[in-house]
């Protein structure tokens, strides 16, 4: 009867070790990952500030410690575009190409852990519109992400805003025209939307729609003065 005793005792020894040593686990990996969103916040919060060396060392540090976010290699991915930017004007003969890989490399590695994430994709655009005011080349690829936003969110307003906006930039201002068209369609109240139609219009000679798109924003606006000024300059 000792003896089994003694057993049961090192049995619940054994077993209480266990129960310790998965608790301990469980709260290094609630510890590990607590501090990687810390580390992801202060650098998105860094990136904002424009202190992109230090906001590419800590997401760099938060994703050593949680692999699977993808949300951190997109901010990662913003940090080495805003590098390249701020290179760009200050020297341009260091490195810029290598961050835009960088950027790219990171943004690519976000989609792949989310290809299906509509703010990712939004995400992505803005990369690729900001990349390109340094290298124009990369502006359909913001294209190209927009065109797939609007496929996972065809109702999404601004999204379809700043794709006809990325495809005037192109040149292709037709196409332009039908996404706007299709914009104003979905939100009606939406000004930015709407002038930029106007805009478009006016570059077309269709003056007509032009002045019926200026005064569709002030019936909601009467006050606008941008819009006051079109309107007199095309008479109205």
């Amino acid at each position: 009867n000792t003896k089994n005793l003694d057993k049961l005792s090192n049995f619940q020894r054994i077993l209480l070790l266990l129960v310790l040593v998965l608790m301990f686990y469980i709260l290094s990996l609630i510890a590990r990952y607590w501090y990687a969103d810390f580390l992801f916040t202060k650098g998105r919060l860094e990136n904002q500030k424009g202190q992109y060396a230090k906001a590419t060392q800590n997401l760099s540090r938060a994703i050593n410690l949680s692999p699977n976010e993808p949300i951190y290699y997109d901010e990662l991915a913003h940090a080495y575009a805003q590098s390249a930017i701020y290179l760009y004007d200050v020297d341009r003969s260091f490195g810029i190409e290598e961050l835009i890989d960088a950027a790219i490399y990171h943004s690519n590695y976000a989609i792949d852990l989310s290809p299906k994430n509509l703010n990712l994709f939004k995400s992505r655009a803005r990369l690729f519109i900001n990349i390109a005011l340094v290298e124009p080349k990369y502006l359909p690829k913001a294209i190209d992400s927009l065109i797939t936003a609007a496929s996972l969110a065809p109702t999404d307003a601004k999204v379809l805003y700043d794709l006809a906006l990325a495809l005037a930039r192109t040149g292709d201002k037709n196409e332009a025209i039908i996404i706007l068209e299709k914009t104003v369609a979905l939100k009606p109240d939406f000004r930015d939307a709407r002038f930029t139609l106007a805009l478009l219009y006016r570059e077309k000679l269709d003056i007509d729609k032009a002045k019926r798109e200026l005064r569709e924003i002030l019936i909601k606006n009467p006050n606008d003065i941008f819009v006051q000024e079109q309107l007199e300059e095309l008479g109205r």
